[in-house]
């Protein structure tokens, strides 16, 4: 594993075992699979990975096992999903490469050493102020750099999207009717910088139909058109087809 180089993905993997990639050393990026039972993913997934930069937590994702990134000192950011209910006995121990936390308010337990050792100075919170006091009964020994660190509260996690889709996914029209489509961002649109959530719409056939700038189709005459809505950053795009069909 040592040797293992490139990405791990491990979204379509229903089980993993313990210390299933325990010292990788040249993968930067790993994204979990999206599961709730704690039977399915092992224990120390990722110990000692030392080139892993970045994780990704699904929103399906209820727990982070123990030791799943205890020595991971390559991760640079941590933002655990939004879907995280515990954090196990010494998730992220001696993972020091970190000094910002974001902490959905799912989470509802801290285990033991979860954060030992590590360099947290910030936790970015997306609950209330009341609800971290709650959260706080729950944190166990050994995290004491989550209890000094420096708190901000109702944080809203601004990113680039990562995913674009077009609703409805496809329409029959007749000749003259209009269609409002609409761009879907993952992550959703209030996660999404608002720099980034600019987006430009376009017609494969605009004699078929025209799109304006809002993403309102109007079908001009018969044929098939594509109509592709586009983000410049990061490049995303996707495609809808208009199908035309004479009116009656």
């Amino acid at each position: 594993c040592r040797s293992m180089a490139g990405d791990i993905d491990l979204r379509q993997a229903e089980t993993i075992g313990d210390s299933a990639f325990e010292g990788c050393e040249k993968n930067k990026t790993a994204v979990l699979p999206p599961v709730n039972d704690t039977a399915k993913l092992g224990k120390a997934l990722f110990k000692d990975c030392t080139g892993l930069e970045t994780v990704t937590f699904p929103a399906e994702l209820t727990f982070i096992p123990d030791a799943a990134f205890a020595g991971c000192t390559g991760i640079t950011s941590l933002i655990l999903g939004q879907g995280i209910e515990t954090v196990g006995e010494s998730a992220f121990e001696g993972a020091n490469g970190f000094d910002t936390v974001l902490i959905y308010k799912k989470v509802s337990a801290i285990k033991k050493n979860a954060f030992a050792q590590t360099k947290v100075t910030k936790v970015n919170y997306a609950g209330s102020e009341a609800e971290w006091n709650t959260l706080i009964t729950n944190i166990e020994a050994g995290n004491d750099v989550l209890l000094s660190a420096e708190k901000e509260f109702n944080y809203v996690y601004k990113t680039k999207p990562m995913d674009l889709k077009i609703s409805p996914l496809s329409k029959t029209a007749h000749v003259g009717d209009e269609i409002q489509l609409t761009a879907v961002f993952t992550p959703s649109e209030e996660e999404v910088y608002k720099d980034y959530r600019a987006v430009t719409w376009s017609s494969s056939d605009p004699k078929v139909a025209e799109v304006n700038s809002s993403g309102l189709v109007t079908a001009k005459d018969l044929g098939d058109a594509t109509i592709t809505v586009t983000t410049s950053s990061p490049k995303l795009s996707k495609s809808f087809p208009v199908r035309q069909r004479l009116p009656w």
